[in-house]
């Protein structure tokens, strides 16, 4: 099963997130993804960029209510 990180990117106007794949030791590796989330939006959603300039978005999610 494939392990990740997250780590949180402290920002003003939107939350984003850095995905970060695990190394077998355990260690952080390569960073396949990026996620923002508008804290300021009525219905929440996230969407996943492939890039950190987010020029590539690869989806988009809403929680289940």
């Amino acid at each position: 099963m494939p392990t990740f990180f997250i780590r949180q990117l402290v920002t003003l106007m939107v939350n984003q997130y850095e995905v970060l794949a695990a190394n077998p030791d355990g260690t952080e590796g390569q960073t396949p993804a990026f996620a923002e989330q508008s804290p300021m939006a009525l219905k929440a959603k996230v969407t996943f960029v492939g890039d950190e300039h987010a020029s590539h978005r690869c989806s988009r999610s809403r929680p289940a209510t």
